[in-house]
């Protein structure tokens, strides 16, 4: 004897009549994602024109980075010239060239470490801040109601905090290259002290010419300038929920550490690769 089947209800045919849901929008892909991010810099960089009703914000968002960054990239700064120092005394040392010491001491932190510990420095602290205070913003709907009262977003919330990082970290950069060359001074005089006081000053200031400060200061504001637009770029284009915000953040830490070692490297390349510029007849 067959089992008759149970009558499907009314209910269930109605949910077999219906389409099937749609499906997930496709990813952008990376051609789409680098254009919507020079779309985005553009309309940061045009609002700087724009700041002026918010200065507070900017004077605001300037020293929050200044005090809550200067001390960090001091002390990292002074512990990679420090490394300098010690690394070129030791190795000199043990070429029974000591005089060379500084020289290397000099070269490493104004060309390399500096500049390139200040991006990363910057990557970690600054960039990823502004991209979890910028997609809180999105997540909590704080951009749409900026919208809705009629103030450009991207030029309060991106372009004043882009114009106060610019203005603050000229000043920072410098900082760090003072400690870095006071670390630089430590690990290799102080720790190891096989020249005297003036013989390291004449050593590594040699290897310094003011174009080299030039230079490394040009390496630094360009990387700067490259991690403040990742960050506020994935910052503010986060959608969803505080997941997104995470995610975000640690996106825009990975693509801010492989940016920050390739402009360094060409930078070396651009301003170091043909002529090293080396004090030697």
């Amino acid at each position: 004897m067959s089992v008759k089947e149970p009558r499907a209800s009314s209910f269930q045919q109605q949910l077999s009549q219906q389409p099937p849901a749609a499906g997930k929008p496709p990813t952008p892909g990376t051609l789409a994602r680098l254009g919507d991010f020079v779309d985005f810099s553009m309309q940061a960089i045009k609002g700087i024109r724009r700041i002026g009703p918010f200065a507070a914000e900017t004077v605001r968002q300037a020293a929050i980075i200044a005090a809550g960054s200067a001390l960090v990239i001091m002390l990292l700064t002074f512990l990679a010239g420090n490394a300098c120092g010690l690394e070129a005394s030791a190795i000199t040392r043990q070429l029974g060239a000591d005089p060379a010491g500084p020289f290397f001491a000099s070269f490493c932190t104004t060309r390399e470490i500096v500049p390139i510990i200040f991006g990363y420095i910057l990557a970690a602290k600054v960039g990823c801040g502004l991209v979890a205070e910028l997609g809180s913003m999105q997540v909590s709907e704080e951009v749409d109601a900026l919208d809705t009262m009629a103030i450009n977003s991207v030029v309060y919330l991106v372009s004043t905090r882009l114009v106060a990082c610019l203005f603050v970290l000229p000043i920072m950069y410098f900082l760090a290259l003072a400690t870095g060359y006071i670390g630089a001074w430590y690990g290799s005089l102080i720790r190891f002290a096989d020249v005297s006081q003036g013989l390291w000053e004449f050593g590594f200031y040699t290897a310094l010419p003011p174009v080299d400060l030039l230079y490394s200061v040009t390496k630094g504001f360009v990387i700067a300038f490259a991690v403040l637009l990742i960050a506020l770029y994935y910052g503010y284009r986060v959608r969803g929920g505080p997941v997104e915000v995470g995610n975000a953040t640690a996106r825009s830490m990975l693509v801010s550490m492989a940016v920050v070692t390739i402009l360094n490297m060409i930078g070396t390349v651009v301003f170091w690769g043909f002529d090293p510029g080396l004090p030697i007849a």
